[in-house]
């Protein structure tokens, strides 16, 4: 985990989310996937694979350096501090990633919704 705290100290959150996207991609197409990009900040979905004529939206997070998987989105403004977790409605899967080793797990949002803030492996 060392490592990890590297590249989270190194990198701006914005690059390590880059990075996490690009790794889920790359996966996900090397698996027969088609993906689709978000051209939409607001989206509640990062990625929308395709395969066999089914959809799947996905939310990509990282691997915190704990070890954690966050499962809520944080949303800040001048005037306020929002919390929001997903739902069924918003995507079908998280796709975690570790920076380090480039694994990605595949989590179905009814897991992720059994937990209020991080899923720790």
């Amino acid at each position: 985990r060392s490592s990890l705290q590297i590249l989270f100290k190194i990198m701006s959150k914005v690059k390590r989310g880059t990075a996490g996207e690009l790794i889920v991609k790359a996966k996900a197409l090397l698996n027969g996937f088609n993906v689709f990009e978000n051209s939409n900040e607001d989206s509640k979905s990062d990625l929308i694979l395709e395969k066999e004529n089914r959809l799947y939206r996905v939310q990509v997070k990282l691997i915190n350096p704990q070890g954690q998987l966050p499962v809520r989105k944080l949303t800040h403004s001048k005037t306020a501090h929002k919390q929001y977790h997903y739902t069924p409605q918003d995507v079908e899967y998280f796709a975690a990633v570790d920076l380090v080793t480039f694994d990605v797990y595949m989590v179905p949002i009814q897991i992720v919704n059994k937990y209020t803030s991080c899923i720790t492996a």
